[in-house]
């Protein structure tokens, strides 16, 4: 396929006298690497603090949690998934590190700790390396993490029990074993305490209808003796945070009362009578109580010197209160959805973040805004290469995560396959791509989704042509015919997931009048499906653990093999497939013999994609840990490297089966070399046209507006991007990383 390059601008660069040693990072956030020209050598770092390329932006999701260092310079923030650590004065992102759950930041900002699934794990902020991971036995629901003051402790809570582990060498030290479920932690001040927010809430239910509200207490315990040294119950204390005062000597929890006692049917069905906080003095066993807020509290925290008490809501407001007098000082507005986190990152400086996605910075005392630390909405879950390999098309959805009821836009992204360089992008009819794939001329796109439109898009003017619906069949994937109009496929009616819906093998003969023909069915589930290279066979499973293979052309059943329902691909000749399902359980199958010819896999996290390699039938999975993992059609190991956080969301092969592409939630696209998994360049689609491609190392090609998303990091500090743009911004080493050529001599 030609293609036009559409010239955004990109700086001069000129030639590197020799290159530093490949920093390995993760390919969704921070890369790094540098060189030294001859004509530069200002620009050239030490050895020991060489340059690393940060890409600025938030989450692409509800930010879940804040942390902040205790001098107020570093806040940690986490969507469950991953944790983004920004420089407090600046806002500008530092570095992002794939640690999933709860999370927490030492107080000198030097280790963060995480916990997910019963694994905590404990980081270098420094290096973002992994120091070390502890296998608690505190179960997959298990979620409250903090450290100890002097950040030489780390507890973790879960069903019954608190876990107090050595943050140094991840050594069990204490098990405080209590009835009910661990909801909050918080350390006293001296490190000699430890307050339990509990309940008797399932922690494996979500939430219960017409019930009544779970029974809520805190204990205090001394560490020293292992002990409850006082209770707090009553009150209409709410779950899910606690706070310790600087001084000790009190400790706030949020309230909420329902009406009649019971819990609505629905968390909107009715609104809470009463929101509010208790201030607890476990000295005395006292208990203050004033109200606040019109819907429950999330998240509560104290200022420094323990003057200003913060308060963070469903409301959408935080609120700043005097602790000693209950009275309201201010009411922050800003956020468009509610709030889950606030925290302190200095005396008067607060955080507060939420499910909009946003990170807002505020003056505590004056209830000013600072500045906002926008999330970003895009995410890729679909691509293909072009028939000649030349373009790359990754298609994806954007949408606001302020706006709960937002339904976004479908997106896509055109990129020179050899170049990293950016073509042009469009937007059409919101979905959730899950399938996309060329005409034989390349002229045309379609893309299959799920949820939303079924789009075809005109590749020269990345926009679409028409949208494909029909009251009863949606497509699941589709592909073009020889004359470049027609296109044929799989479709589902009903529910994907239920045995009572149906799938079809489907056509639309002209996309002039977006009629489509049915060619055949097969009653079933069709939560999962693939298409064989010939078209003629396919394979769909559902939440009966069956896969099922049938013809397209009569519906006629051929094999039913029993497996979990999951992700599937044929092998490039047809008599093979592959499953892989939310369990991490990877399988081949043998078509012909109509049997399982070996497992990859046992278990492990949840697969989020498959590919097969053109022509070697190499096979691909992705899955939810992060991981990218290869292997021959023997089953043999081949590479397995880290890829985006969360799990890239779709797979696709160069035709000529030498780079593999993957998406992610966060919008970036990462091109790796096939046969030995090493990254060779990400791109990113920035707001509206601007776009960024770079290396691993560092350099890059992109718009003339990329500059204002890029900050270099050497050592601690945080450099802009003209200070080594002159050494790093070259389009050349980007089309050199992808075409798999080694550096020129320098």
């Amino acid at each position: 396929m030609h293609v036009q390059r559409k010239s955004l601008g990109s700086s001069g660069s000129r030639r590197v006298a020799r290159a530093w040693a490949m920093i390995a990072l993760l390919c969704v956030a921070v890369w790094g690497g540098g060189s030294r020209p001859a004509a530069a050598q200002r620009l050239a770092a030490p050895a020991a603090a060489r340059p690393a390329l940060v890409v600025q932006g938030g989450h692409a999701g509800p930010v879940q949690s804040l942390a902040a260092s205790v001098e107020g310079k570093l806040i940690a923030t986490s969507d469950g998934l991953e944790v983004r650590l920004w420089d407090a004065p600046s806002g500008d992102l530092r570095r992002v590190i794939p640690a999933a759950g709860a999370m927490d930041l030492a107080r000198d900002g030097a280790k963060l700790a995480a916990f997910s699934g019963g694994a905590l794990t404990l980081w270098d902020t420094r290096t973002g390396a992994l120091l070390r991971a502890v296998e608690t036995g505190q179960g997959p629901w298990a979620r409250a993490v903090r450290f100890s003051p002097g950040g030489t402790l780390v507890a973790t809570g879960g069903w019954q029990e608190v876990k107090v582990w050595n943050a140094a060498t991840g050594a069990p030290r204490q098990v405080l074993r209590h009835a009910g479920n661990s909801e909050s932690l918080a350390f006293s001040p001296d490190g000699l305490s430890l307050a339990v927010a509990r309940s008797d809430r399932d922690p494996s239910v979500v939430y219960d209808p017409g019930g009544r509200p779970p029974m809520i207490g805190a204990d205090l315990w001394d560490l020293r003796s292992g002990r409850i040294r006082a209770v707090c119950a009553g009150h209409d204390l709410a779950p899910g945070a606690i706070a310790f005062s600087p001084d000790g000597l009190r400790v706030a929890l949020p309230r909420l009362r329902f009406p009649g006692g019971g819990i609505p049917a629905a968390p909107d069905a009715a609104p809470a009578i009463e929101t509010g906080v208790a201030i607890w003095e476990p000295g005395t066993d006292a208990v203050r109580e004033w109200k606040g807020h019109e819907r429950p509290i999330t998240s509560l925290a104290f200022s420094p010197d323990g003057r200003l008490l913060a308060t963070g809501s469903e409301d959408t407001t935080a609120a700043v209160w005097d602790p000693r007098t209950a009275r309201l000082l201010q009411t922050l507005t800003g956020h468009r959805r509610g709030i889950n986190s606030v925290v302190f990152t200095a005396a008067g400086a607060l955080a507060t973040a939420g499910m909009d996605a946003a990170v807002r910075q505020w003056d505590a005392r004056t209830g000013r805004h600072l500045r906002t630390l926008e999330g970003n909405g895009r995410s890729v879950g679909a691509l293909a290469f072009s028939p000649d390999g030349a373009v790359l098309a990754a298609l994806g959805s954007t949408r606001d995560p302020g706006n709960e009821n937002d339904t976004g836009a479908g997106v896509l992204a055109l990129w020179e396959a050899h170049s990293g360089g950016f073509l042009r992008s469009g937007t059409g009819p919101a979905a959730l791509p899950r399938r996309v794939s060329f005409s034989p001329d390349s002229t045309k796109l379609v893309s299959a989704a799920l949820q939303g439109a079924t789009v075809v898009w005109s590749t020269a003017e990345a926009r679409p042509l028409a949208a494909l619906s029909d009251p009863e069949w949606r497509p699941l994937e589709l592909r073009f015919g020889a004359d470049n109009n027609g296109l044929s496929g799989l479709a589902f009616r009903g529910e994907a997931a239920s045995a009572q819906g149906a799938a079809a093998a489907v056509a639309w003969d002209t996309l002039d009048d977006g009629r489509v023909r049915v060619v055949s069915t097969l009653a079933g589930a069709s939560q999962y499906s693939a298409l064989s290279p010939d078209g003629k066979t396919a394979a769909t499973a559902g939440r009966d653990s069956t896969i099922v293979i049938w013809s397209t052309d009569t519906g006629a059943v051929r094999q039913r093999l029993a497996n979990s329902p999951g992700h599937l691909a044929f092998s490039p000749n047809g008599r093979r497939l592959v499953s892989g399902d939310p369990l991490g359980v990877v399988r081949i199958w043998n078509l012909e013999a109509g049997q399982l010819d070996r497992t990859l896999v046992e278990k492990g996290p949840e697969i989020t994609a498959l590919a097969f390699a053109p022509g070697s039938g190499t096979l691909t999975a992705a899955d939810a840990g992060g991981n990218i993992t290869a292997w021959n059609t023997g089953g043999q190991l081949l590479w397995r490297v880290k890829g985006p956080t969360g799990g890239a969301q779709g797979l696709a092969y160069s035709p000529d089966g030498k780079r593999l592409a993957g998406g992610s939630r966060s919008g970036a696209v990462c091109m790796w070399d096939a046969a030995t998994g090493k990254l060779l360049v990400t791109l990113k689609l920035l707001s509206g046209d601007e776009w960024i491609a770079f290396t691993p190392e560092g350099y890059y090609d992109g718009s003339t507006g990329a500059d204002q998303a890029i900050r270099w990091r050497v050592g601690d500090r945080l450099e802009p991007a003209t200070r080594y743009a002159p050494a790093y911004r070259r389009p050349e080493r980007v089309r050199q990383a992808l075409e798999g050529r080694a550096d020129p001599a320098r």
